[in-house]
């Protein structure tokens, strides 16, 4: 029997299909395709300052050696002779021969093979995980007459275009899959990552996760409609360039010095961050928030968070034999309180007195 009024029917069919391609027009469907990280072998992701930290003191997170700077994981291996190591289901054995300084790698019962020295550390291996490859790099590493140490940590990443901005997905547990609280994202840095959440600040807006392939090939957003404003960063570094991990207002986001970032209405606090030398792609310092202030962001209104120079040094003094000594743990603050750490001294400090040079510090 056919109902007794069909055109009103009819008239709520046709007015559903418009309203559905509305919807769809604004998500935002992002492609991202698996391979090394924008940065090589280097990611800065919480747990590694975590595991890298003591108390107050950060001395373990870069590595400044004579092969290059080093980023450290959250994975480090000491060991004696040999140990095993596994990773998304492979287990390898790795040697260390003191004799020849030699690292050498196995995987399962396969035939050991040296590992190639690059850097600070050695050239990543290839991991299968189901169909896909995980890279295991070794981002810095050694052996020596008391032992040796190897840091490992995922080489790889999954990488896309964002409204001009590089999105880049980080395995952090190795798992093969990527999940929102276990696994990472960057946005416009590819080196200084945040935890997976259920928004995103990105370029242009702030935007919801509505979907995420476990295997990080497609991420797809839609728009927030929380009242947002703008944020920049400016620094004053030389030669540098700031990377910094961000509590805005709730969401973990990532800024980059010299680019802006939609941010939600509220506090935005420094959680920590790194001085990238972006020709080199090394890390060159560690900021923390230190005495840092939160910087309030008002719906439609931009903001600015201001790192960098002029620098503050804190030190305390003491008086030996006549002599002004002054202990190594300097502390190096910044224009808004952050504090720097794992630097590394391009000539001796200067000495200042009331702007006038009098000195340079000595070493030794």
């Amino acid at each position: 029997m056919m109902p007794s009024h069909p055109l009103p029917l009819l008239v709520a069919l046709a007015l559903s299909i418009p309203l559905a391609a509305a919807d769809a027009a604004k998500a935002k469907p992002i492609t991202l395709k698996p391979g090394p990280l924008a940065f090589d072998g280097q990611a800065l992701v919480p747990a590694a300052i975590a595991a890298n930290s003591h108390g107050s003191s950060y001395f373990s997170v870069i590595s400044h050696g004579s092969s290059g700077s080093a980023l450290h994981s959250a994975h480090l291996v000491r060991f004696k002779g040999e140990t095993s190591l596994t990773v998304a289901g492979t287990t390898f054995l790795i040697a260390g021969s003191a004799g020849d300084e030699r690292m050498t790698i196995a995987a399962g019962k396969g035939r050991a093979v040296p590992l190639k020295q690059k850097g600070a550390g050695y050239e990543g291996v290839p991991v299968p995980v189901g169909k896909r490859q995980l890279i295991l790099a070794f981002p810095d590493g050694g052996v020596n007459s008391r032992g040796a140490w190897i840091w490992w940590m995922n080489g790889g990443a999954n990488r896309g275009s964002w409204d001009g901005a590089e999105l880049s997905l980080y395995d952090e547990d190795c798992d093969g899959a990527f999940r929102a609280g276990s696994d990472m994202v960057s946005v416009g840095s590819g080196v200084v990552f945040v935890p997976i959440g259920e928004r995103l600040a990105g370029p242009k807006g702030l935007y919801r996760i509505a979907e995420l392939n476990e295997d990080g090939t497609r991420l797809t957003l839609e728009p927030d409609e929380a009242p947002a404003g703008k944020l920049a960063v400016k620094g004053a570094f030389s030669g540098g360039e700031a990377h910094l991990a961000l509590d805005a207002a709730g969401i973990d986001a990532v800024a980059v010095q010299g680019k802006s970032i939609a941010a939600p209405v509220g506090s935005i606090q420094l959680k920590h961050g790194l001085v990238m030398n972006p020709a080199r792609k090394a890390p060159a310092a560690l900021i923390v928030a230190g005495t840092f202030k939160a910087v309030e962001v008002a719906a439609e209104q931009s903001a600015t968070l201001a790192v960098g120079g002029p620098f503050s040094v804190g030190f305390t003094p003491r008086n030996d034999g006549g002599k002004l000594k002054i202990a190594s743990d300097l502390v190096i603050s910044g224009i808004g309180g952050e504090v720097y750490h794992n630097f590394k001294w391009v000539g001796p400090p200067q000495v200042l007195v009331n702007g006038k040079g009098i000195g340079a510090f000595g070493f030794g």
